[in-house]
């Protein structure tokens, strides 16, 4: 595949809305095609690697409530606005070709881009108006109550694409409108159940809403219908991975990794203890299907470990 169809199928998940799918993407490309010579995809390979991390830190904001919806959306809009200038670079990258230089910070690519800067305030401004507008307007949402399960919207209360927690929108429903619920689907997202309803709407089509303030309103009917389990965790000891997390040829910390998917559960196989200078580290042996067998640590980037993963170093000294 080649550049430019890399960067058509990356500009395609970021319209989707799955940021951390197209930066995990980058970064497979550049890990196969960088050369350690080429200091223009070293760039853009480390502004990358940026993005992911402020991807990280951003899913811990939302997950811990410290920030609110609309700094997230202003913090998540950033975020896809530097790796679409990071897929432009790579779109024009060519062998023996210069690579127009980037910044180094990611946040400053829209403060140096003018151009790009109005277009994003005009685009803001016009959702302010018409956010306006559609609030000054008398409320005219269907009330009528259905049968069974339903859910009643908020204000704003957005309908996902899909039952996952970085799954795009297609949009928001109108306020207190009450809507059947076809299904519920519970998600395990770093050892929380998080629910979503699956509902129809006749503007937007069929989509997810997610449990939580911006539900006004669940019937007492959606508690005894049958729940879908969508990422159900392993029984006994396993992981769950985070956005950086690597799978080690070895249990060392210097040992060389490739970067497992996020949000996933993998059954350990082995835990073993490792004494790195003053501080012993847990490793933990699972399998990837793709990736095969390795080792991954609790030192770095892991959303969750089961409580049922030994605690304590129980091997045996060896006898003299």
């Amino acid at each position: 595949m080649n550049h430019q169809q890399t960067a058509k199928q990356i500009r395609n998940l970021i319209a989707k809305g799955q940021l951390e799918k197209a930066a995990n993407a980058l970064v497979s490309y550049f890990d196969k095609e960088m050369k350690e010579e080429d200091k223009a995809k070293v760039q853009l390979y480390n502004q990358v690697i940026n993005q992911l991390s402020q991807l990280s830190d951003l899913k811990k904001e939302e997950l811990s409530g410290v920030i609110s919806q609309v700094d997230a959306g202003l913090k998540r809009n950033k975020i896809r606005m530097a790796l679409l200038e990071i897929t432009d670079g790579l779109e024009e990258w060519e062998e023996g070709k210069t690579v127009k230089p980037i910044s180094a910070s990611p946040p400053s690519v829209l403060d140096n881009d003018k151009k790009r800067w109005k277009v994003v305030a005009g685009f803001m401004g016009l959702i302010l108006i018409g956010f306006l507008i559609w609030w000054m307007i008398p409320n005219g949402a269907d009330t009528t109550i259905p049968k069974g399960c339903y859910v009643k919207t908020s204000i704003s209360t957005p309908l996902l694409m899909e039952p996952e927690w970085d799954a795009g929108r297609l949009g928001s429903l109108q306020k207190n409108k009450y809507y059947e619920v076809h299904e519920v689907v519970v998600e395990d997202f770093a050892g929380r159940n998080n629910k979503y309803y699956k509902v129809r709407d006749n503007k937007l089509g069929v989509g997810f809403v997610k449990h939580g303030p911006l539900v006004d309103e669940v019937s007492d009917a959606c508690g005894r219908i049958k729940v879908t389990e969508k990422n159900p965790p392993p029984s006994g000891c396993y992981i769950t991975t985070a956005t950086l997390t690597s799978l080690r040829s070895q249990a060392n910390l210097f040992a060389t990794g490739s970067r497992l998917p996020s949000n996933k559960h993998y059954q350990v196989i082995e835990t073993k203890f490792v004494q790195e200078l003053d501080t012993k580290y847990r490793f933990f042996k699972i399998q990837d299907p793709q990736l095969g067998i390795g080792w991954v640590t609790e030192k770095d980037h892991l959303d969750f470990i089961s409580p049922k993963c030994p605690t304590k170093d129980t091997t045996p000294l060896p006898q003299d």
